[in-house]
């Protein structure tokens, strides 16, 4: 028996239960004497173990008080006070963010975010899908699944890996829902790159998502995204302190930033590499990609989409990046990140630049659908190529004439004071 502390109990019991509550007062403070009452029911040994009473009844309160606005059935709160909002009244949301309004509020003493659209929204509608991925899933062990779920950054921020919550609580069938739920959208990513409907598409794909699982594991992604977290900042361990200080060094170049959506809510993954800023430093070249990447898909608002901006006018053949780095990032690109890249274009580089690029790079380590997906193209005479996808507002100048989107980047509010699913200047 493990006697679960009040403090805990309130904890989750608050936090949907402040100000703005659609429960009355009394109502809370019914249940909290109740909670009170069988928590000191257990720790006298009256009962045996009262947890799953516990939990049945936090879930009930929290079911009670959640009122969603035309949101898919799975839309769940879970970050802290206005995650990505600053102070002040929050800006109008875009259109693609105005389709899954949620009404939940949470109280600040539980991080809370409003999950829109996340990658797994409308993957599948085809019951015989489902039925595969289910399959897929269950060849998972159950760290092999908690790590796919956990490469969706909104079920990351729901439920952390420290945690304030009971672990009696975390394993409840809302924690286990949610986490096959969002280990889905992993599996769905693996489902596009190959057929599930026989038994050896079946193997491809679960060996593409355990290789997936693996990847994220060995270059410690989760652990990337919260690097500039005030939770994670310095003030924690050493490890954080280094990798956050080395991330910093490598993304003060300010060659690679997420900035700007397409009309569909597609984040922007930019990059515009100059010849002052061509140094290459082995893993964590590779890891500021990652990091950018992983950044981008956090901030979409499309399911499991982005798009890729690279400005190469200021580079010259000489400064790309050795043939060894290259690889590896197109190895990793095509393996992990090729399904949720929608476009890639590649403006205004030079014709010799793109010759080498095209023809040393991108084709012999791309496979022809990813090849499809890059469109080369000249900012003056190719602008409707981009016009096509973005307004004037969410686009610069050096993307698009008329566009109004050029404020520099300032990396120390985007690293520091930026949520991590918000896009710079958004």
């Amino acid at each position: 028996m493990r006697f679960l502390p009040m403090s805990n109990v309130k904890i989750v019991a608050c936090a949907v239960a402040n100000k703005h509550s659609l429960l009355p007062t009394n109502a809370v403070r019914i249940l909290l004497t109740i909670l009170s009452l069988l928590s000191l029911v257990v720790h006298l040994g009256i009962l045996g173990s009262v947890e799953p009473l516990l939990c049945s009844s936090v879930l009930l309160f929290v079911a009670a008080s959640t009122h969603t606005v035309d949101a898919a059935p799975h839309v769940f709160a879970t970050s802290a006070t206005h995650i990505g909002r600053r102070s002040g009244s929050p800006p109008k949301a875009p259109p693609w963010r105005q389709k899954t309004t949620v009404t939940t509020q949470i109280a600040s003493e539980v991080p809370v975010m409003v999950l829109e659209n996340d990658r797994g929204e409308a993957a599948c509608q085809c019951g015989e899908v489902d039925q595969q991925i289910n399959a897929l899933l269950d060849q998972l062990s159950p760290d092999e699944l908690e790590s796919a779920a956990r490469a969706s950054y909104a079920y990351d921020v729901a439920f952390p890996v420290t945690t304030i919550t009971p672990l009696t609580l975390l394993d409840c069938p809302v924690r286990a829902r949610h986490r096959r739920l969002y280990a889905s959208c992993l599996a769905h990513q693996a489902a596009r790159q190959i057929s599930l409907f026989s038994a050896s598409g079946q193997r491809k794909a679960l060996q593409i998502l355990q290789n997936t699982i693996q990847f994220r594991r060995t270059y410690n992604v989760d652990h990337l995204r919260h690097l500039f977290r005030p939770s994670t900042q310095c003030s924690s361990t050493q490890l954080s302190c280094t990798c956050q200080q080395t991330l910093d060094q490598h993304l003060q170049s300010r060659d690679l930033y997420v900035c700007g959506y397409d009309r569909q809510g597609r984040a922007t993954y930019i990059f515009k590499p100059t010849e002052e800023t061509c140094v290459y430093d082995g893993v964590w070249t590779v890891k500021k990609h990652i990091y950018t990447l992983e950044r981008a898909l956090a901030c979409s608002r499309h399911p499991g989409e982005i798009n890729a901006v690279v400005h190469f006018s200021q580079l010259s053949p000489g400064c790309l990046p050795p043939m060894h780095l290259a690889r590896e990032f197109l190895r990793i690109f095509r393996n992990h990140y090729a399904t949720t890249v929608h476009k890639v274009f590649v403006v205004d580089a030079p014709p010799i630049l793109a010759h080498v690029l095209w023809h040393g790079m991108l084709k012999p380590f791309l496979p022809r659908d990813l090849r499809k997906k890059i469109v080369l193209v000249r900012s003056s005479a190719d602008a409707s190529a981009l016009a096509d996808f973005y307004d004037a507002a969410e686009a610069a100048s050096w993307m698009m004439p008329h566009g109004t989107k050029n404020r520099d980047l300032n990396i120390e509010e985007y690293l520091y004071q930026t949520e991590f699913h918000q896009a710079f200047n958004e």
